[in-house]
C-alpha cells in the first residue's frame, strides 16, 4: 500500500511537471513577440522618416541667374554702357533651365556699347552669339548719323513692303538719265518702318515708309536717290 501511494504521488508531480513546461513556451513566445513588433514599428517610423527627407530633398530647387531681355529689342539695337538696364536685367530661376553658354551676369556682357545682333522677345534669355562688340555695318554711324525718311511706291520685283525695323537693306532707285535700277547706298540701317496709317509696321502689315540711318559719306548718294524717285528695297545678308 505504501508503495502504492509513492507511485501516486510520483505520478501527480509528472504531471505538474509537464502541465509547467508549457507555460514555459507561452512566456518565451510573448516575450519574442514583445520584442519584435516594436522594432517593426520602429522600422516602419525609419522608412517613413527617409522617405520625407527624400521628398523634401527632392523638392529643393536650386536657382541661379540669367541675363535676360526686360523688352523685345530690335536686331541691331545698339546698347550703350549706361542702358544695359533699358534692355536687360538679371532674373533668378531654376538652375536647370539655363543653357551653360547663357549670360548669367550683367557683369559678363562686353564692356561698353555693344549690338544686339538678333531681335530678341522680352525674357528671352541673351546668349553669346545674340551680341557683338563690332558690327562692320553698324560700326559707320558711330563717327554720325544723319537720319531721312522716304516713301516707297515701287513694290514690283523687290520687297519693301516686308522691311521691318532693324532689317539693313540696299536702297536702289531709277536713275532719270538711263531709266536704269541702280544701286544707290548699301547696308542701310533702317531706324522705322511704316506702314499707310502711320504706326510701325508689323507682320501684318504693308511698309510703305521708312526712317533710315545714313552716314556721313552716304548722304548724297541717299539724297539722289530720294529724288530719283520709284525707290526699291531689298535685304542685305548682314
Amino acid at each position: 500500500m505504501f508503495e502504492k501511494k509513492e507511485n501516486v504521488k510520483e505520478l501527480k508531480a509528472l504531471k505538474k511537471a509537464k502541465v509547467k513546461e508549457p507555460r514555459k513556451e507561452s512566456q518565451t513566445a510573448f516575450t519574442v513577440k514583445s520584442l519584435v513588433i516594436p522594432l517593426i514599428l520602429a522600422a516602419v517610423v525609419v522608412c517613413l522618416i527617409y522617405i520625407v527627407v527624400q521628398k523634401g530633398t527632392e523638392s529643393e530647387v536650386v536657382t541661379s541667374t540669367a541675363v535676360c531681355a526686360v523688352k523685345n529689342i530690335d536686331k541691331n539695337t545698339i546698347i550703350e554702357k549706361d542702358e544695359v538696364s533699358d534692355y536687360l536685367t538679371e532674373v533668378t530661376m531654376d538652375a536647370t533651365l539655363i543653357p551653360e553658354n547663357a549670360y548669367q551676369l550683367l557683369t559678363e556682357l562686353p564692356d561698353g556699347s555693344f549690338y544686339i545682333e538678333n531681335a530678341m522677345t522680352k525674357n528671352q534669355m541673351v546668349m553669346p552669339d545674340d551680341v557683338a562688340k563690332e558690327d562692320e555695318v553698324m560700326d559707320k554711324y558711330v563717327e554720325g548719323t544723319t537720319k531721312t525718311s522716304f516713301a516707297v511706291d515701287a513694290f514690283d520685283n523687290s520687297i519693301s513692303g516686308r522691311v521691318r525695323t532693324g532689317d539693313v537693306i540696299n536702297v536702289y532707285a531709277v536713275d532719270p538719265t538711263t531709266e536704269c535700277l541702280t544701286l544707290m547706298v548699301s547696308d542701310v540701317y533702317v531706324e522705322q518702318a511704316y506702314d499707310s496709317s502711320g504706326v510701325i509696321a508689323t507682320e501684318d502689315t504693308t511698309a510703305v515708309a521708312f526712317t533710315v540711318r545714313v552716314a556721313p559719306d552716304e548722304i548724297e548718294a541717299m539724297n539722289n536717290a530720294i529724288a530719283y524717285g520709284r525707290i526699291q528695297l531689298y535685304l542685305t545678308d548682314k
